[in-house]
């Protein structure tokens, strides 16, 4: 939710400055995603081992399961943003290919400010999912509430009074993560799952070798599908400013639309965790099958509230003509597949996982990224003329050919038998 936060608060702040500017915002968004990837894999592999840890009752183990966690995340933060400060232009250029002069500037002015917060985010993300872990579901959201709070009022000081323009957003990014990250890190010191500097700062081979079992994949999975991603993003750039933006804008709002299903996919990956720790199959089982009901349905109800918000909406970003109709259709379409094959391909997996089936979810993924979702998405670009509208509609596709084979997996019931720990 966090995440969302910022992207979707300064999609909107920077609406003014025109199309670049939101077109900038869209496009470092998605290339953030790619580095992010490898550190927010991390909070998931957090959260699976905290959990079954928490669920057999050994919570020594779950403490430097932690501090491990942190230790990995934090490094490799440095290491991703370090390369991507370094080499920024000729990253951007490479995946996009040649964009406006003024898009360009705005993009490299928010990619260095969003780089720089790479570790904060990283520390805040694995104590997040430590939390998690625990079972403690709201002190992140709370964190998350202050942190959304915080970056809307710098940027909007630095926005509209200082009149820094995409810098602006960056720096109110900056100061809402400096203050996650240190409140994160103060909430596990109180509750007592920080308690030894060693458990951080001296490497444990084997704690950092479960959560590479997770991580790993997951952080392949993320990054693979990032560049998927970033793709079928460039079949846009080539339809245009227009189509650029207008995916930026609905990129922004499917974050808002998915958070219901995001906030259940944490809770799937929690509970399956927790059962699967202590020896429960059948409670695992039932945790999953409830969670994805209740999911669906909660997206349901999240679509149909929003559809008659539309107009609102679309005019917070924007008024241009060319825009809007392109945002009724992939918001419309999304409406249509959203609760049933977002809940099969994004809340399904999440319980896989937390039982620690990792692996049969991320190839899945990954597969249909490239087999089906880039194929359909060239397809609909380059020979239907469809532009960010075909984008979408392949990704939707996608999501109901992933969730057909996440469901099949659950089915068999071998994901109880993953179990991670000893």
């Amino acid at each position: 939710m966090l995440t969302v936060s910022m992207g979707t608060i300064h999609s909107i702040m920077v609406s003014g400055l025109g199309k670049q500017a939101i077109s900038a915002v869209g496009l470092v968004d998605q290339l953030n995603g790619f580095f992010v990837a490898f550190f927010t894999s991390m909070s998931i592999g957090a959260t699976v081992l905290v959990a079954q840890y928490v669920g057999s009752q050994k919570e020594d183990k779950a403490k430097k399961c932690a501090g491990q966690a942190l230790l990995l995340g934090t490094s490799i933060s440095l290491i991703t943003g370090t390369i991507l400060w370094l080499n920024a232009p000729g990253i951007f250029n490479g995946l996009y290919g040649k964009t406006e002069p003024l898009l360009f500037n705005y993009a490299m002015i928010y990619l260095k400010a969003t780089v720089s917060t790479f570790p904060t985010f990283a520390i805040y993300t694995i104590c997040a999912g430590i939390m998690r872990g625990s079972g403690n579901m709201k002190r992140p959201m709370k964190i998350a509430f202050i942190a959304g709070i915080i970056n809307v009022i710098v940027s909007a000081i630095c926005i509209y009074i200082f009149h820094l323009g995409t810098l602006g957003a960056g720096v109110g990014l900056i100061v809402s993560r400096i203050y996650s990250c240190t409140t994160a890190l103060w909430v596990l010191k109180k509750d007592g799952w920080i308690t030894r500097l060693s458990d951080i700062f001296v490497p444990s081979i084997p704690d950092i070798r479960n959560i590479a079992k997770i991580g790993v994949f997951i952080g392949t999975e993320n990054v693979l599908f990032a560049i998927g991603k970033i793709l079928t993003n460039s079949f846009i750039v080539a339809a245009g400013t227009d189509h650029i933006a207008a995916n930026a804008i609905a990129g922004a709002l499917f974050n808002i639309i998915v958070i219901p299903g995001n906030a259940m996919a944490v809770v799937a990956t929690t509970l399956v965790g927790r059962y699967v720790g202590a020896h429960n199959k059948e409670d695992a089982h039932g945790a999953l099958v409830s969670t994805a009901k209740f999911t669906s349905v909660l997206l349901f109800f999240t679509c149909a509230i929003t559809i008659p918000l539309y107009p609102l909406l679309f005019r917070m970003y924007t008024t241009d003509a060319a825009i809007l109709p392109l945002l009724y259709k992939i918001m419309l379409l999304n409406a249509v597949f959203m609760p049933v094959s977002w809940t099969f391909a994004g809340l399904i997996p999440a319980g896989l996982r937390g039982a620690g089936d990792v692996l049969f979810p991320s190839v899945n993924t990954v597969i249909n990224m490239w087999v089906c979702r880039i194929l359909l998405a060239f397809i609909f670009t380059k020979y239907l003329g469809m532009g960010v509208v075909g984008v979408w509609l392949a990704q939707y596709i996608e999501w109901h050919v992933r969730g057909f084979v996440n469901f099949l997996r659950f089915r068999t019931g071998r994901w109880l038998n993953k179990k991670l720990i000893e």
